[in-house]
């Protein structure tokens, strides 16, 4: 696996998958605060484990689904709605890649 520019071993990626997944499920994380979340996503994940990996999509995937529930209980500012944006813009240009023929017709519209 390559990690900002350096290779590292299939074991070292797998314990910090670990340590991250394990963070993430203690109480030092509130997983229903967009706050909480955003500032794991930026001070953990991405140090540990980069932007493209697959465990970083799930993170933003769940900041979405965070953010659309905080919109159903409160009006979306401007701020809210663009970071909302970039993160399904990420996650589907992270998907096509992956898999690109389940991805074509978004990509299409």
């Amino acid at each position: 696996m390559v990690f900002e520019g350096h290779v590292i071993s299939a074991k070292e990626a797998s314990e910090s998958i670990a340590a991250v997944n394990s963070e993430w499920n203690s109480d030092l994380v509130d997983r229903s605060s967009v706050r909480s979340c955003e500032e794991f996503l930026n001070s953990v994940a991405y140090a540990r484990l980069g932007q493209g990996n697959h465990y970083v999509m799930k993170l933003k995937s769940h900041l979405v689904m965070l953010y659309s529930l905080r919109e159903e209980e409160h009006s979306a500012d401007v701020a809210t709605l663009q970071r909302r944006e970039t993160l399904c813009r990420e996650i589907l240009a992270y998907l096509a890649r992956i898999d690109p023929g389940q991805t074509r017709k978004v990509r299409e519209e």
